[in-house]
C-alpha cells in the first residue's frame, strides 16, 4: 500500500510580507489620490464660467442663439444642463429642452475619433444621440409630443405624436456620408384649417411611416404612407440637406385620395391646386426650404 505525502506550504517570508504591505498600502494611497482629485473637481469646479463659455461657444453663429438655466457635473463625470433654449433662423419656434445630459464615450476616448454621447429630456419624451469628432451621428428619438406652425406665421399648426425616429449620418454633410433615416409617427394631424376654407378646423391623417436613405448631401425618402387617417396618403421624394437646416431644399410628389368622412369643403380647395384623377386622388407637390415649404 502506498501513501501519498502533502508537502506543507513554506511559511511567507517577511520580505515577502513586507513586499504584500507596501503594494496594499500603494493601492490605498493611489485610491485616496483619485477620490480627493475627484473630491476636489466636483466641488471647485467652475460651472458658472463653463456655462457662459458653452453659451458663447454654441451661439458663435449669429443666427442661433442657445440659453440655459443651470450646467452641473453630476457622478459618474457628466454634464447636465437644464431649461435649455434654441433660437434658429428659420425655424418656426424655439426649440425648448428640459435637461440635456453629456458624458463621453469611454472606449472611444483611447482611439482617433473620440465622441460623446447626448440624452435630451423633451417635449414630454427623450433624444439619445452618439456624436464624434469627425461628425459621425446616431440618433434615437421616442414618445415625442409636439405642435408647431407649417412656416413662420402660419395658422396652421401640425401635431404630431413620435413612436420613434432612428437617424444615422454625419454633419456637416460631405459628398462620402452615407445617411439612413426611419420614422414611425403615432398620430398626425393638421389643426386651423378653417383658414383655408374647411369646415372641420382638423384633418386627421392618423399614423405615419417613413423610410429614406442616401448618399452625401441628398436624401431620398423612399416611403411616405399613412393609415388610419381622413384621407390615404402615399409619397416619396428628396431632401437636400444644407447648412443651417432651415434652408435644407424639399421636392415631395404624393398622392392624397379622400376618405368617407374627408371635409368637402377641403377637397373643393385641393381642386384649386390639383385635378383629382379617376381613382378621385389629388397628385400634389411640397416644394421648397423647410423653412418655408409650398404646396402646388
Amino acid at each position: 500500500m502506498t501513501f501519498f505525502r502533502y508537502r506543507r506550504s513554506k511559511p511567507q517570508t517577511a520580505s515577502s510580507r513586507r513586499n504584500t504591505s507596501t503594494l496594499r498600502l500603494l493601492l490605498i494611497g493611489i485610491a485616496l489620490l483619485v477620490g480627493c482629485f475627484t473630491l476636489g473637481l466636483y466641488i471647485f469646479f467652475p460651472m458658472d464660467a463653463l456655462r457662459e463659455r458653452l453659451e458663447q461657444e454654441l451661439s458663435a453663429d449669429p443666427q442661433m442663439q442657445i440659453s440655459m438655466d443651470s450646467l452641473k457635473l453630476t457622478f459618474p463625470p457628466a454634464l447636465v444642463a437644464t431649461d435649455i433654449q434654441v433660437r434658429a433662423a428659420g425655424l418656426p419656434q424655439d426649440i425648448v429642452m428640459e435637461s440635456l445630459q453629456v458624458k463621453p464615450l469611454w472606449l472611444s476616448l483611447f482611439s482617433s475619433n473620440p465622441g460623446v454621447k447626448l440624452k435630451a429630456q423633451m417635449y414630454n419624451g427623450q433624444v439619445e444621440a452618439n456624436v464624434k469628432k469627425r461628425g459621425e451621428i446616431e440618433a434615437l428619438a421616442g414618445s415625442l409630443r409636439f405642435e408647431l406652425p407649417v412656416a413662420p406665421g402660419s395658422s396652421i399648426q401640425v401635431a404630431l405624436t413620435v413612436d420613434e425616429i432612428a437617424f444615422s449620418g454625419s454633419w456637416p454633410i460631405r459628398p462620402d456620408t452615407e445617411t439612413a433615416l426611419t420614422a414611425s409617427l403615432r398620430e398626425l394631424s393638421l389643426t386651423g384649417m378653417n383658414a383655408i376654407g374647411a369646415e372641420s378646423d382638423t384633418l386627421q391623417l392618423g399614423a405615419v411611416r417613413v423610410q429614406g436613405g442616401g448618399k452625401g448631401p441628398a436624401l431620398r425618402l423612399e416611403t411616405i404612407e399613412n393609415s388610419g387617417g381622413d384621407a390615404t396618403l402615399a409619397g416619396s421624394g428628396t431632401l437636400l440637406l444644407t447648412e443651417p437646416v432651415g434652408r435644407s431644399r424639399v421636392n415631395l410628389t404624393f398622392g392624397l385620395t379622400p376618405g368617407a368622412g374627408f371635409d368637402p369643403a377641403l377637397r373643393d380647395t385641393l381642386g384649386l391646386f390639383a385635378k383629382a384623377d379617376n381613382s378621385g386622388t389629388f397628385n400634389l407637390r411640397l416644394m421648397g426650404t423647410l423653412s418655408n415649404v409650398q404646396l402646388r
